[in-house]
């Protein structure tokens, strides 16, 4: 028989506690300590236990934040439309039944393009007249940090478009 007793606050605190550690090191020191996905298991798990125990849900909670990219070092930049973050899916379940919520309220077929989730760092890219302008990391989703001198070193990314379009 199993007398050992679940102690949720213990565990609301020690997940806080990981995920607090974990958020600094990847939003502020930008040296993550875990992978996404392990991150992500961890932050499920603490809300799993904030809905089951909202009593224990605390203002300062992990669940309560936004995260953001946002670095002192470079000029702040206020997204012409925000940058919206993306729901979880492990299941190709979860994404057919996105896809099927999202066509009945367009109430039309539409064509999708999946591709893995990715590490790293959000960028949206700003053009005028077919040049890039502004390169911003996403930042909280309203503001971002303006690295354009740092990406126009990236040969990938295209200084000037075949056409004179305004992307913003």
């Amino acid at each position: 028989m199993n007398t050992h007793k679940r102690d949720p606050r213990l565990e609301i605190e020690t997940l806080s506690d990981r995920l607090r550690t974990y958020q600094r090191a990847y939003y502020v020191d930008a040296r993550p300590l875990v992978s996404d996905l392990e991150y992500d298991r961890l932050f499920d798990q603490l809300q799993t236990l904030e809905e089951e125990y909202p009593h224990l849900r605390f203002p300062d909670s992990p669940s309560q934040r936004v995260g953001s990219d946002l670095n002192s070092e470079f000029p702040d930049f206020v997204h012409t439309i925000p940058v919206l973050s993306l729901d979880k899916a492990y299941k190709s379940e979860e994404v057919s039944s996105w896809m099927a919520k999202t066509e009945a309220k367009v109430a039309q077929e539409l064509s999708f393009v999946v591709e893995e989730k990715m590490d790293g760092v959000s960028i949206v890219l700003y053009y005028e007249k077919g040049l890039l302008v502004r390169s911003v990391t996403r930042g909280n989703g309203l503001v971002g940090n303006d690295v354009t001198a740092n990406l126009k070193t990236i040969a990938s990314i295209p200084l000037r478009l075949g056409e004179e379009v305004t992307l913003a």
